[in-house]
């Protein structure tokens, strides 16, 4: 999701993403913390739709290069799902989305993008976590060139190494297309087939340029390995073992630098790293990098990022020869897990799993000996009937941390009536909350002027219940409506409500009849309006 920055706004990080749950909608039970009553809705967001999700905001776009159509437009982009696309946020204070679209959702030009940034002179660049840097340019009528592929034959072998490479290309003026190749040693060479030698050993990273005499593509590097790599082994663990939280996970390995025939004296040893990630579904973090030696060792964490779905430790051994060479090798391990099912009695009362609501029951996969923390209010509200924890079977207390048994295992959290929660309705003449601007309100006084801000309002049938300021500066202006006072606010972010402190309890809900009058006096520009309940509803 894409968020405004506003003061004494609550995002809803870590438990809430996306829009906050409105009446009827059944993740209102799910995440209760996630209400609307206490954080805002997001400027635009995008479903998971089950795949991992990871959004990277761009700028919002004000040059000239591309399109007019792109103007005023705020590029984001996706790390995981390997996309740019962009939405235009209205410019009448209401932020509303006017219009959004793919920009290129191409997962090869893509790549895992790590930030997008307009150039000065008006470029859109991306950086990726392969480290390579991207621009996007525009010109209307000649298109660059599409590059199809690039082939280098052979790209591995001994000095002097005679190298073949050719490039395929097509698009716009594909007939006077002029190529130029970088290869790595200083050398260039042009055509669409070029034969060079290479005489050193070493690795060489060679590029070709695709020109049409108004735009040019650059390719991806080809790397030419010219000598002999080492031989890298890894001889523990074995591909596929398994391990267990806590565990001491050793690696050892070995390489040989290999010799030219009739070459003399033997070659000094490889200098070895190694380097360990943690796969996580469809992507990695980085866990451990730059570990020298032959040999080395972690220990699978016991809290921290759990080990649900597709994981597991990928071990990376790589050896680098005298004269610069590299080889390397790897191998997986994974986690052995089992499946926890968390359930309550009666079913469906929200439970926290590590500090995330989850309706129960729950199942996950997790691994043997790590520790989760699960959580169940002592007090809460199913329907109208009030409900107390017994305990969970395990004997902990309503929070508590569990470690991961070595067999699946169901935990159950038992809860017995003790009452009733509907919370009786104060009324007056039928009346079950006023708010008149002429009483119950609380003001302090502006620094800069003598404007009197309003901090709360009371509700003249219930004292317990209070509006107090959720946005702006709303103000109390004094007689303005035939003598009445009336609280006034500025159409743009101005707001007073119950917030999570101060819950309307007992008044009329669902879809209960009630009748709301409110007196309000519209003044363009600015919008206003008085919501009980669901703003979606009301």
């Amino acid at each position: 999701s894409i968020r405004l920055g506003k003061a004494n706004v609550n995002y809803g990080w870590p438990l809430c993403e996306g829009p906050c749950p409105k009446a009827g909608d059944p993740r209102q039970s799910i995440f209760p913390d996630c209400s609307c009553a206490f954080h805002d809705d997001p400027l635009f967001s995008y479903p998971h739709n089950s795949q991992n999700a990871a959004i990277v905001v761009g700028p919002t776009y004000r040059a000239t290069v591309f399109p007019s159509a792109y103007h005023g437009v705020l590029f984001y982009g996706d790390y995981t799902r390997k996309f740019i696309a962009y939405i235009r946020v209205s410019e009448d204070g209401k932020n509303s989305i006017e219009d959004q679209g793919m920009f290129d959702e191409n997962p090869d030009t893509v790549g895992s993008i790590t930030s997008i940034t307009a150039s000065p002179s008006g470029e859109l660049f991306v950086t990726r976590l392969d480290g390579q840097v991207r621009k996007y340019t525009y010109s209307e009528g000649n298109e660059a060139p599409l590059i199809d592929s690039v082939v280098a034959k052979p790209a591995v072998g001994s000095a002097p190494l005679t190298v073949e490479l050719s490039v395929a290309a097509s698009g716009s003026g594909s007939d006077g297309l002029t190529f130029a190749w970088t290869l790595g040693d200083g050398a260039v060479a042009f055509g669409p087939v070029v034969t060079h030698t290479y005489q050193s050993t070493g690795t060489y990273s060679a590029f070709v340029t695709v020109s049409n005499d108004v735009n040019k593509i650059l390719s991806d590097a080809i790397e030419i390995v010219v000598g002999q790599q080492p031989v890298v082994t890894i001889t523990a663990p074995v591909p596929g073992s398994s391990f267990r939280a806590g565990d001491t996970i050793a690696f050892f390995g070995t390489a040989t630098a290999q010799q030219a025939p009739g070459s003399a004296p033997p070659p000094p040893p490889p200098v070895l790293q190694w380097t360990v990630l943690f796969k996580h579904d469809d992507h990695f973090h980085p866990l451990l990098d730059g570990l020298a030696g032959p040999s080395g060792s972690l220990i699978a964490p016991q809290t921290g990022h759990d080990f649900q779905g597709n994981t597991g430790f990928q071990i990376t051994l790589t050896a680098t020869s005298a004269l610069g060479l590299e080889a390397s090798a790897s191998v997986t391990v994974y986690p052995e897990k089992v499946a926890l099912l968390l359930d309550t009695f009666p079913a469906g009362i929200t439970v926290e799993l590590d500090g995330v609501p989850r309706p129960a029951p729950v199942v996950i996969d997790t691994l043997i000996g790590f520790s989760h923390t699960i959580a169940v209010p002592e007090v809460t509200c199913v329907g109208q009937q009030k409900l107390k924890l017994v305990g969970w079977s395990d004997g902990g207390a309503a929070a508590h941390t569990i470690v991961v048994p070595d067999a699946s295992k169901t935990f159950v959290a038992q809860f017995e009536p003790v009452g009733d929660c509907s919370i009786p309705v104060n009324t007056n003449d039928g009346v079950v909350m006023h708010f008149q601007a002429d009483t119950g309100i609380t003001t302090t006084t502006a620094s800069s002027s003598s404007t009197s801000i309003v901090s709360s309002w009371t509700d003249a049938v219930n004292p317990s219940r209070l509006l107090t300021a959720a946005a702006g500066a709303p103000t109390l202006v004094q007689g303005a409506l035939n003598g009445h006072d009336v609280v006034q606010f500025d159409g743009v972010d101005d707001a007073l409500s119950t917030g999570a402190s101060s819950p309307f309890h007992g008044l009329p809900s669902g879809d209960a009849e009630r009748s709301l009058f409110a007196v309000v006096k519209y003044q363009s520009p600015g919008w206003g309006g008085v919501s009980y309940g669901s703003t979606s509803c009301t």
